[in-house]
């Protein structure tokens, strides 16, 4: 079962910013109705997804806008004001979060196999070979 139509109204109503007590009185709904609905889980369902669509849609605003904010940063070392300066660079070394992958992702460094002397000599000939020709 889905929200109905003043449920989904009043849902939107708190996430276009306003309040719960004027989104109530304009859709003239009670607070122990709100408070029902807020113990269904369809309206804690409703409630969550617009929760993490809100959460996403600030965290892709967000990433957009780290590239100027780090020109911006690097911009601000170049100031007149040591103080400026001082604080940019300190801000910059704050940063490496943004640069650095995540540690799940970095991959152990693969061992190196070891050349027999015999390989090396081959593979030198087949170089001194063909610089020969």
């Amino acid at each position: 079962m889905s929200l109905n139509k003043k449920q989904t109204v009043v849902l939107d109503m708190l996430f276009l910013g306003t309040g719960v007590d004027a989104a109530l009185e304009d859709q003239k709904i009670s607070r122990v109705i709100f408070r029902e609905w807020m113990k269904t889980k369809q309206w804690q369902k409703a409630f969550q997804e617009r929760v993490d669509d809100a959460k996403l849609e600030a965290q892709t605003i967000i990433a957009s806008h780290v590239v100027i904010a780090a020109l911006q940063l690097i911009g601000l070392m170049g100031s007149k004001s040591e103080t400026v300066k001082r604080q940019a660079c300190l801000d910059i070394l704050g940063t490496k979060s943004l640069v650095e992958a995540p540690e799940e992702v970095i991959e152990e460094p693969k061992k190196k196999s070891k050349m027999s002397d015999k390989e090396a000599e081959a593979i030198l000939k087949m170089i001194a070979e063909s610089k020969g020709t």
